[in-house]
């Protein structure tokens, strides 16, 4: 329910004209690209807190969250499972997801100007444009593009 179980469920979602802006640029100056379709994408992302969640006692704390049940075959009566993660189907999902991502790129020295084109993240070398749980990396040398790719599995992205 929204507002108990979820709070944003808005994901950003990059312009079509940008992307049709960076393709024309891919031809017109030559850069390679590579789009990445992550395996399991929203797993990556962990749930999201309470707005207030920093205020809440232990107790209050150890209760938040988002509970299922358990998976057939596998069901304890009175036990329910907390989710630490998202999964596919829940609605805030596409949003943690996009939120995690961008906190990942910005620990490898992407920016990104949220005022202009949130979903575009520029580092020295690399542009990359995000769609949900796709991104498209332009550059002038492959290596780049694969040194930003290495990154991203080295903290466990596939």
């Amino acid at each position: 329910m929204k507002g108990v179980d979820y709070f944003e469920t808005n994901a950003l979602v990059i312009n079509w004209t940008t992307v049709c802006l960076m393709l024309i640029l891919s031809i017109i100056l030559g850069l390679h690209t590579v789009q990445v379709d992550y395996t399991a994408a929203f797993v990556h992302a962990p749930i999201d807190q309470y707005p207030l969640w920093h205020n809440f006692s232990d107790g209050e704390k150890a209760k938040e969250g988002v509970y299922v049940l358990m998976p057939r075959g596998f069901t304890e009566p009175g036990n329910v499972q907390k989710l630490k993660r998202c999964f596919y189907g829940l609605k805030q999902s596409r949003r943690n997801f996009f939120q995690h991502l961008k906190k990942i790129l910005e620990l490898f020295g992407f920016i990104s100007v949220p005022d202009i084109e949130p979903c575009l993240f520029v580092s020295d070398s690399v542009i990359c444009i995000s769609y949900v749980d796709y991104t498209l990396f332009f550059s002038p040398r492959e290596e780049f593009i694969q040194g930003a790719i290495k990154k991203l599995q080295q903290n466990g992205w596939s």
